[in-house]
């Protein structure tokens, strides 16, 4: 096969800036006209003798726990820390400023604002609260790193519960930090969400529709599974799950 030939020739095309007429160089034959003219290459010779990139390794985990009947919006790209803070403050006030011209009357609020994740961890250091913070998007061990440094700087990693509707996500996480807290979002209920949780020692946070049953509250529990659920804003409701042994709770409403 002749593009796979090479072989040395004398060189006769007056590259003096590369070589000098009469070197022997070996070059890859690009074609042969009608005519038996042959077009060789250097360039492509050495291109061929290129090592083969890397391929990615697989996903082990490449589902989301997402429901399929709930519109979640686009999916996100892979983007540096500093993009996913620029981008996130961005929708944030936007959100910020309907949120001020909405509320208060005619006069609006002028001192709402989004917290920034500094914000949010100084707020839960001064009453000694528990942090719930969720991955959105994909995060990249080096964004994990980011991450991780930000909450040890403003607070504790003792009182984090790092959520995500992305394993992988956690996974990264868990290389960046073996010991965090991590729960996996998640609206479905399945045997192999179970044993991956298993697997890695992490708790679920399952969408209340997906916890009908309490039989699945106790499968979860007598497998060593952290229960929290979501979105429960309705007080019976919360009752029941309570009744039923989760031990979080996700809701809109404090009372």
């Amino acid at each position: 096969m002749k593009e796979k030939m090479c072989f040395a020739v004398p060189c006769l095309f007056g590259l003096e800036s590369f070589v000098k007429e009469g070197d022997t160089v070996k070059a890859k034959i690009i074609s042969i006209d009608q005519s038996g003219k042959i077009s060789l290459s250097m360039k492509q010779l050495q291109e061929d003798k290129r090592p083969p990139r890397k391929e990615r390794p697989q996903r082990k985990y490449v589902f989301s726990g997402r429901p399929e009947n709930v519109d979640w919006g686009n999916k996100s790209t892979e983007l540096s820390f500093e993009e996913m803070m620029s981008k996130f403050k961005t929708r944030s006030e936007e959100k910020i400023s309907d949120l001020k011209r909405n509320v208060d009357g005619k006069r609006g609020r002028i001192d709402l604002r989004i917290p920034t994740l500094e914000d949010y961890l100084r707020i839960c250091k001064k009453y000694d609260k528990y942090c719930i913070l969720e991955f959105k998007g994909y995060f990249s061990v080096e964004n994990m790193e980011k991450v991780v440094e930000i909450v040890k700087a403003e607070y504790t990693l003792d009182k984090m519960i790092f959520i995500s509707f992305s394993f992988e996500n956690l996974l990264n996480l868990r290389k960046v930090c073996p010991e965090s807290h991590c729960q996996f979002l998640t609206g479905e209920f399945k045997d192999e969400i179970i044993d991956m949780l298993k697997e890695h020692k992490m708790g679920i946070d399952i969408w209340s529709n997906a916890l009908d049953e309490e039989w699945k509250v106790k499968k979860l529990l007598d497998e060593g599974i952290e229960v929290n659920v979501w979105t429960v804003d309705n007080k019976e409701l919360a009752e029941k799950l309570i009744s039923w042994g989760v031990q979080y709770v996700t809701s809109n409403i404090l009372e």
